[in-house]
């Protein structure tokens, strides 16, 4: 994963695979720690595991990150969005995409707070992803929506205790929107 977001191969790949594909489920979740601007323009995303790796550490120590959130990250965002919605459009892949918008819990199944990711709280981020589902919306985004009260991080999720991590009735309201309201019938839960 890491190797194909430097070598930036996304768009490649739907080209070769995305007529094969019934949909294109893009989850925000996952630009929550930003990006890496790198001296020649180009960009990486700044993820759990690029923080992680060593050798990733040693190759983005000189590039400056843009924080999700900030002003000049949702401009940039803003133009990719466009660039994106275009390819999409060109491939004939655009009616293709879903996007998750599902907000971080800010309680878990035991009635306690959900945990802080990365120094971020889960009500805060939720305010920090509203202007980037919206501009969504406004573009005419096919979205799957939870509100507030749908989700809870869930202690005992295979990969631990997150605002991100939900409970199976969260996943399971995912997949019925997915499935009844944008026709993807052949979705099954995972076994």
């Amino acid at each position: 994963m890491i190797r194909a977001d430097f070598a930036g191969t996304l768009l490649e790949r739907l080209a070769t695979d995305g007529t094969e594909t019934d949909a294109i489920i893009w989850d925000l979740a996952d630009e929550r720690h930003g990006v890496h601007r790198f001296a020649d323009s180009s960009f990486v995303t700044r993820s759990i595991d690029t923080i992680k790796a060593d050798a990733v550490v040693e190759a983005v120590d000189a590039a400056e990150h843009l924080a999700f959130g900030t002003d000049e990250h949702f401009a940039l965002w803003s133009q990719r969005v466009e660039a994106f919605e275009q390819f999409l459009r060109e491939h004939d892949l655009l009616d293709r995409l879903v996007v998750l918008e599902v907000p971080w819990a800010v309680r878990t199944t035991e009635g306690k707070p959900s945990p802080w990711s990365m120094g971020v709280r889960a009500k805060d981020a939720n305010a920090l992803y509203r202007r980037y589902y919206d501009l969504l919306r406004r573009r005419g985004h096919r979205m799957v929506t939870l509100r507030d009260d749908q989700v809870l991080a869930d202690p005992s999720h295979r990969w631990g205790l997150a605002p991100f991590h939900y409970s199976p009735d969260a996943y399971r309201e995912i997949l019925r929107q997915l499935r009844e309201e944008h026709g993807l019938t052949t979705l099954r839960p995972a076994e």
